[in-house]
């Protein structure tokens, strides 16, 4: 199966998730359910005024209540949303809240999914009884070439419990290598996809990425 080249500069072999192709169609609200999380990853994103602090946003809209969600999601006509931080799983209670709301209120054709880099399996099971679709599973750049044990056991009782499943890292330059291994794991493992992202420069990681060499390719690419 070849690799072809879509919009957005980007590419694909086989077909996007379900996931992807609705957030390709703006489809999809965004739902920053907080930005607590455990791991201090260099590359992480977030920015300054998330990171690490339990607040909300639905897209850019600070959330005060379960309303100001259901207002966003009408708003942009969403099909789905997809849950981020932080991580979801660190805060399963409030992502439980959220996926049982957005359920309640859209249905069950609303496809959620979520992103995490906590292979919690009792969280896991929690947004899965919720009414969560889809999985991406975010492991830590240390544990690519080293899947097994609770990444693999976690991935597996996802794909029991029936979510699609896949994995979502950031492409990080210099680590092919790895980053190979990581998609034979997968493929060996059934999973549905692999989402390779272009690395993000952000206010709060800009410097962590200068340190390690890394520059952007233009002027024009962030700002």
């Amino acid at each position: 199966m070849r690799i072809r080249r879509i919009s957005g500069e980007s590419w694909i072999r086989g077909r996007l998730p379900v996931g992807c192709r609705l957030c390709r169609l703006g489809a999809k609200m965004v739902l920053f359910v907080s930005g607590l999380c455990p791991l201090r990853c260099w590359y992480c994103p977030v920015s300054r005024d998330r990171f690490r602090r339990d607040v909300t946003f639905a897209d850019e809209l600070r959330v005060h209540s379960d309303e100001d969600v259901l207002l966003e999601a009408r708003s942009i006509g969403a099909r789905g949303t997809g849950v981020t931080g932080g991580d979801p799983l660190f805060v399963v209670e409030k992502t439980v809240h959220y996926i049982e709301l957005l359920k309640g209120e859209f249905g069950p054709s609303h496809h959620i999914h979520l992103y995490t880099a906590i292979p919690d399996p009792g969280a896991l099971r929690r947004v899965a009884d919720a009414g969560l679709d889809e999985l991406r599973l975010h492991p830590v750049e240390y544990a690519w070439t080293r899947m097994g044990g609770k990444y693999e056991e976690f991935l597996r009782e996802a794909l029991d419990l029936g979510l699609t499943v896949g994995l979502e890292i950031p492409a990080i330059p210099g680590r092919g290598r790895e980053m190979a291994r990581l998609i034979e794991f997968a493929d060996s493992l059934g999973l549905s996809f692999v989402n390779m992202n272009e690395l993000e420069l952000s206010d709060s990681n800009a410097e962590a990425l200068l340190a390690r060499g890394l520059r952007t390719k233009s002027d024009v690419d962030y700002g």
